[in-house]
């Protein structure tokens, strides 16, 4: 999703419009370039949480705000309620430890906490494990700003708390298959450059009716085709859309989550090997 935003009053009302859409636990990322508005936008999300006078942690680097009463989606479960707001500024930040020793692991996915993140490059080893949600400020000649929101899209949810995707997934899992890529390396899409090719395992269907997604690791090029052994599968935790990982030499589980993390970052997921 795309906006022009032309004032600050506009960027706070984006704010508390894309605040409605939140849980406990999402974790949302700013990024933009300094005076791009992502403390404005900050003060939008919290004002929806009935938040005031928020001031962005630059030297600190970690602020803690208390929503009250915590609020509550209907028809959610009470562990869906938001009781914290967190700000985490990493501007002045040297080392990623020094926000772990003032506790930020507490707060990153709780359940009863949405966490706001500046400059959020700095910390991008202790977002891996985390479901994430973008949020890119642009300048634009005209001085305005171009927005661009990135969250998990085209969701599966899970039938009965069982994957469907992943049973046939498991019966690919040491096999050696050949998958078509439909998105190459280098190609531009859902507001991101692949850096893998990606493609589908052709007449195999998934439970949604489109073909088995897969990723193919080894390649730096673009591809069409690609064949190799099913080293890994990709199982969301909330998403029945689980992917194969298809290589021809064997990747720890951390090199996977390194190669699938430009997408996979915005999904609950593990890697089965």
């Amino acid at each position: 999703m795309q906006k022009k935003i032309s004032s600050e009053q506009q960027m706070i009302k984006l704010g508390k419009n894309i605040a409605s859409k939140f849980k406990g636990g999402d974790i949302i990322l700013l990024y933009g370039d300094l005076g791009a508005g992502k403390t404005t936008l900050t003060k939008g999300i919290a004002s929806y949480f009935g938040i005031k006078d928020v001031v962005s942690p630059t030297f600190t680097l970690m602020q803690e705000y208390q929503v009250n009463p915590p609020v509550r989606r209907a028809g959610k479960l009470a562990s869906m309620q938001v009781s914290k707001l967190i700000h985490i500024d990493t501007y002045r930040l040297e080392h990623e430890e020094d926000l772990v020793e003032i506790g930020v692991e507490d707060y990153l996915g709780h359940e009863n906490t949405i966490c706001i993140v500046e400059w959020p490059e700095k910390i991008e080893g202790l977002l891996k494990k985390h479901t994430i949600k973008k949020v890119i400020i642009n300048h634009t000649a005209e001085g305005d700003r171009e927005i661009e929101i990135i969250y998990p899209t085209n969701t599966k949810p899970l039938k009965n708390g069982h994957s469907e995707t992943l049973k046939i997934c498991k019966k690919f899992l040491g096999k050696e298959i050949e998958i078509k890529i439909d998105i190459p390396i280098g190609t531009k899409k859902h507001g991101q450059i692949y850096p893998i090719n990606y493609g589908f395992v052709p007449n195999v269907l998934a439970p949604d009716g489109e073909e088995l997604d897969a990723y193919f690791l080894d390649s730096d090029k673009p591809l069409k085709t690609a064949k190799g052994k099913v080293i890994a599968i990709v199982h969301r935790l909330e998403d029945d859309d689980d992917k194969l990982v298809v290589a021809n030499k064997d990747y720890t589980e951390d090199e996977i989550e390194d190669k699938v993390n430009f997408m996979e970052q915005y999904f609950r997921h593990e890697v089965i090997k």
